[in-house]
């Protein structure tokens, strides 16, 4: 399974949309600013507001 999802900060006001086949371990790397220069940098407050289960990353990346 793979899957698209959106987050939301309430600090930043802000979603962003991105697409894994781990979402646990996705938001918890974007809570702790694993990725240094992306757009989820600012904030550490994401929380999951969508998902949506597909069977492959191209899938969801059509999305």
């Amino acid at each position: 399974m793979h899957y698209l999802y959106i987050l939301y900060s309430q600090k930043l006001n802000r979603f962003y949309t991105g697409e894994t086949s781990d979402l646990q371990a996705r938001l918890e790397m974007h809570n702790t600013h694993h990725f240094k220069k992306a757009f989820t940098k600012p904030a550490d407050d994401w929380t999951l507001k969508l998902i949506f289960e597909t069977n492959t990353r191209n899938e969801a990346k059509q999305l």
